[in-house]
């Protein structure tokens, strides 16, 4: 009744036919004939096989040559077929490696994205890698970026080429790395790799790349427009169906207040897509307090997203190893940034300002905290948090652990987070919640003055 029952009946059928023999053998050959026969014609279902080809092509292709092979041969022998086309086309699927080159900087550097499984499958794709730097070299270039991050599994012998492809594009004194390896395809390469071909060029970061090829930073303007490039190449099949539904308007479920810093990109953190955050970004994740006649363009996004696009759920995300926190922990010189310097000292920043801090984790705890009392001064915010309509949640990300402490008011706390909050975060010995915080940033708190 199912694929699946079909298989296990297949693999129960041939073992029968090897074990019982000799049985079978006595059983008339008319009998055998007409029981092929029954066989055949209930196996051949027209709706059935309708329904398999809209699904899967390949499938009704090996449901098709089954038939055949049992009408036109011999039971056993289709059954056989059937079962070897299958695992071929499985294999084939399994080996499929995608190869693209793309030339940028100029000519100088040709960027070749590989995906897929680098097997012993994948000879083709594997030449491909070889040809996309041949054809390359031919037009000058001497400096190859291998970006494998879609590299999902790599076996003994897609090492072992891999290895082989690297030493022939270096015989020359061309440069190559190896870009976005996971964990498990780069432990694999470097057990392969006896000859420490690989030494120095294998690359976690765009930075990374540029030091090894260059030896210093070259124009970021080159990465984007690779990825751009790649950009087209996947949308159609990867994000299609979601760039249409959002070119027709956006319903975001959490407005996302978090800083500038590079290190921080909300929808990886968060595992979310395109359409589902409301980001605001800004030097140390700040709000400034509401002003009845204020202009600022933090206020601005929060009327937008909680009156116009509807949001009640508003996250302040500050980060550890904040450079704004060190600056008003008084560890970074700002003589040359006064534009900087008056920001830190304006009003989003007063209370910690207030206190000496020494410890700039401790004040990026605070400053989540401080933030929170900001949105609680606009009234509209207020009225809504008040009333069990909006909530506002405060994250710390660890850049080192690379994950997020929440802070817990029932508590007093940050806790690692999770669906229960249940496990306790990891504060600092040291950190001291100052009195005026607490109560200045609870729910149900009034608005400052």
């Amino acid at each position: 009744r199912s694929r699946r029952s079909s298989l296990i009946h297949a693999i129960a059928l041939l073992f029968t036919v090897y074990v019982a023999s000799t049985l079978i053998a006595q059983i008339p050959i008319a009998a055998l004939a007409g029981v092929l026969l029954a066989v055949s014609i209930r196996m051949m279902n027209p709706r059935e096989f309708r329904e398999i080809l809209k699904v899967s092509r390949s499938e009704a292709f090996v449901y098709m040559f089954t038939f055949v092979t049992i009408v036109a041969v011999d039971l056993l022998v289709g059954i056989q077929v059937g079962v070897v086309t299958a695992i071929v086309i499985a294999a084939i699927r399994v080996g499929q490696t995608h190869v693209d080159v793309h030339d940028v900087q100029g000519g100088e550097t040709a960027r070749i994205h590989v995906g897929g499984p680098l097997s012993f499958l994948a000879s083709n794709s594997l030449e491909s890698i070889r040809s996309g730097i041949d054809s390359a070299k031919q037009t000058g270039v001497r400096k190859f970026v291998l970006d494998v991050s879609d590299v999902s599994r790599i076996d003994a012998t897609g090492a072992e080429e891999m290895i082989t492809i690297v030493r022939e594009t270096i015989a020359d004194g061309s440069r190559v790395v190896l870009q976005g390896l996971r964990p498990e395809t780069r432990d694999t390469l470097l057990k392969a790799d006896h000859e420490n071909v690989l030494a120095d060029r294998l690359a976690v970061t765009e930075s990374d790349v540029q030091n090894a090829l260059f030896g210093k930073q070259q124009r970021g303007i080159e990465r984007l427009v690779y990825g751009i490039t790649r950009f087209r190449k996947e949308r159609e099949s990867r994000y299609k169906e979601l760039l249409e539904q959002l070119a027709n308007g956006q319903s975001p479920h959490t407005l996302f207040l978090t800083c500038s810093d590079s290190r921080i990109n909300p929808n990886l953190l968060t595992s979310t897509d395109l359409g589902e955050l409301f980001v605001v970004r800004n030097v140390g994740n700040a709000f400034p307090p509401f002003r009845a006649n204020g202009a600022s363009s933090e206020a601005s996004a929060l009327e937008f997203s909680i009156k116009g696009l509807g949001i009640r759920e508003i996250v302040i995300c500050g980060h550890t190893g904040c450079g704004a926190m060190k600056a008003i922990c008084g560890q970074a010189d700002l003589t040359p940034m006064p534009g900087l310097k008056n920001y830190l000292h304006g009003e989003s920043f007063t209370r910690l300002t207030e206190v000496k801090l020494n410890d700039p984790d401790t004040a990026s705890r605070m400053n989540v905290m401080s933030q929170r009392a900001n949105l609680m001064t606009y009234p509209f915010i207020r009225d809504l948090v008040n009333a069990g309509q909006l909530k506002i949640h405060l994250w710390i990300y660890d850049l080192k652990a690379a994950d997020i402490d929440v802070w817990n008011d029932l508590t007093g706390r940050f806790e690692t987070i999770s669906y229960d909050h249940a496990r306790v975060g990891k504060v600092p010995n040291n950190f001291v919640m100052p009195d005026f915080m607490p109560d200045a940033s609870r729910p149900g708190a009034e608005a400052a003055p």
